[in-house]
């Protein structure tokens, strides 16, 4: 599934961090995995695999192409 990344909440703290991995607004990413049971989601951005937390994932606002 490919999403755009739309914004973020939380702040400049946490959109500076999610730029630091690359993860930027308008961005094309794709969903690869999300492990059940609350464990981490997989996505894919620029070519590179990045796992994230739930807590922190739900930060990033999307949007389905």
């Amino acid at each position: 599934m490919t999403l755009e990344i739309k914004s973020f909440t939380g702040g400049v703290g946490w959109e500076k961090r999610f730029e630091s991995m690359g993860i930027r607004k308008g961005r094309r990413m794709r969903k690869i995995a999300c492990q059940p049971f609350g464990g981490p989601v997989v996505i894919e951005v620029n070519g590179s695999k990045i796992s994230l937390g739930r807590g922190i994932a739900s930060k990033i606002t999307v949007e389905a192409l």
